[in-house]
């Protein structure tokens, strides 16, 4: 059975999320780590399916966090000043409508518990359900030391194959770093859109961790650029340049 680690892909989680990984793994549990834009539980039901079906799962922790980028996404949404298209809405911004004007970071706590429940329900799983939020201010965070160059990388199992030794191979650092972690990368493509049209992040490297990994993320490739996501780099992580 695996403990599964659900949080947002803001590069200043990257080393937070890496040391609670490794203590929630303290007891020999597998602990899998998901990322993406605002730790959104329903964006990655198709992922938790999966690892249900391979692993199990008997533990979900949910950290969410504060100055949070998707819930400023979100309340631009609700009010007014941002658009989306219809998976974003109903994944990531309609489960909000009833906060509006409240504090977001706050209610997305509420609101991940309650789609985690709800998907642990449709899943049948028997699993223990907690939000550990995260305060950005009170966790180590180092700015790039070559300018504000950020980059996303897009993958499944970064976590397990080693975080930071992922991030020095593909020539990043990592509190430059976002980070989408997922087992169905197709139901990121939300996610991938957040960071590039509201981030306004261009590099963006989907990351091979094994040849079977790089067989599946070929098809992912092409189905995004059929999507108007011509833009996505292939990166086997053991090589120093994008493929």
């Amino acid at each position: 059975m695996a403990k599964v680690l659900i949080s947002c892909m803001d590069r200043r989680l990257n080393l937070e999320l890496d040391s609670r990984a490794k203590d929630m793994a303290k007891d020999g549990s597998e602990v899998i780590v998901l990322r993406n834009a605002g730790a959104n539980v329903g964006g990655l039901e198709e992922s938790m399916r999966a690892i249900e079906e391979f692993a199990g799962i008997d533990q979900i922790v949910i950290a969410t966090h504060d100055d949070c980028g998707a819930m400023k996404f979100v309340a631009g949404c609700l009010d007014g000043r941002y658009t989306y298209d219809r998976d974003l809405g109903s994944k990531l911004v309609e489960p909000f409508e009833k906060h509006a004007g409240e504090n977001l970071d706050i209610a997305n706590q509420k609101v991940q518990r309650s789609r985690a429940v709800d998907l642990s329900k449709a899943l049948g799983l028997d699993a223990r359900i907690e939000v550990s939020p995260i305060s950005v201010s009170s966790i180590e965070i180092q700015e790039s030391t070559k300018g504000a160059h950020h980059a996303l990388l897009v993958g499944n199992g970064i976590y397990k194959a080693g975080f930071e030794k992922a991030i020095r191979k593909a020539g990043l650092e990592t509190f430059e770093t976002y980070v989408i972690d997922a087992p169905v990368l197709s139901e990121t493509v939300p996610d991938i859109k957040i960071a590039r049209d509201v981030l306004g992040i261009s590099d963006i490297r989907v990351v091979s961790l094994n040849q079977r990994q790089e067989a599946k993320n070929a098809k992912f490739i092409e189905m995004a650029k059929g999507i108007g996501m011509e833009h996505l780099k292939v990166y086997k992580i053991r090589d120093r340049a994008p493929a």
